[in-house]
């Protein structure tokens, strides 16, 4: 879901590719229409999905972002999972807020979101390991160098719809 040409280029190309994937140009602030789109029908929404809101969500205000989640975890059944990248204003400079606000003062509302509000989006399905972390640090492989302190966090998780799993019979 986007709507710059040059990514929608980039995807159209890589969905071809590919069976099960749609490129669904949109706004993001419009749920709706982008899980009515036509160009979505390679997607069967009565199986599980994966939902990506990676690197996004911090530009929205915050019921904006509150609503779009919703939108698309309405559409999630079960075994469907959603994945999130988010920055937060936990352990984030608020200097680097400021810069960040400045520079997309004529593009985006940079809000970042308290990690409980980011957390929150999670309420009732299942976290992945290892749950809701700077994204830095998600599986760092073994031997991996510490990271050093930055001045902005961006939160990450994957998380599970609950519910039967295909071929669990329901048990």
């Amino acid at each position: 879901m986007d709507d710059d040409p040059l990514v929608l280029a980039h995807a159209r190309d890589a969905a071809a590719r590919q069976t099960g994937l749609a490129v669904v140009p949109g706004d993001l602030r419009d749920t709706g229409a982008i899980l009515r789109s036509a160009d979505l029908q390679p997607v069967d929404l009565s199986q599980p999905v994966c939902v990506l809101l990676t690197s996004v969500l911090h530009l929205l205000p915050p019921d904006v972002a509150d609503a779009a989640v919703a939108g698309f975890r309405s559409a999630m059944v079960a075994g469907s999972f959603l994945v999130v990248t988010c920055g937060t204003l936990t352990g984030t400079s608020p200097a680097f807020i400021e810069r960040l606000r400045s520079v997309y003062a004529d593009t985006s509302d940079i809000t970042g979101r308290p990690a409980g509000e980011i957390a929150a989006w999670f309420t009732g399905l299942d976290l992945v390991p290892p749950g809701l972390v700077d994204v830095q640090a998600w599986r760092p492989g073994p031997g991996a160098p510490r990271q050093a302190p930055v001045s902005a966090r961006i939160l990450g998780g994957v998380a599970r719809q609950p519910g039967p799993r295909a071929g669990s019979g329901g048990t």
